[in-house]
Order: C-alpha cells, then structure tokens, then sequence
C-alpha cells in the first residue's frame, strides 16, 4: 500500500515524497538525543518555495540590523 503526503497548506495530494519539516522540542535532560520530533509537516513544492521566500526575506532584514 503506497503512503498518501498531503500538503499542509493546500491540502492538495501529492503523488511524490513531499519536502518536510519537523517540529522538535528538547526534554531538557543531559542526554545525546536531546531533541525529540513533535509533528511533521509536509510541503508540496509550491508552498515551500512561498515559505523558503518568505524565511530568506525575513533572514536578510535581520542580518541588516
């Protein structure tokens, strides 16, 4: 059975592995693997490029300051 990515944006299925990003929180212990995935979201490529845009704007006006 084949797995269904569904973007979280557009919530358009998608017929290809989708770009991801994950949501992590550290436990706050002394350990390795400090950082646990909370939630996976998925992006269609479209979405994604509106989201990379959008973070490298914001990246340059806070390296400009």
């Amino acid at each position: 059975m084949k797995k269904t990515y569904k973007c979280c944006i557009c919530h358009r299925i998608l017929d290809y592995k989708p770009i991801r990003l994950v949501k992590q929180l550290n436990d706050n212990k002394e350990t390795y693997n400090a950082y646990h995935n909370q939630v996976n979201y998925d992006f269609c490529i479209r979405c994604y490029k509106t989201f990379d845009n959008w973070i490298n704007k914001h990246k340059d006006g806070v390296n400009n300051e």
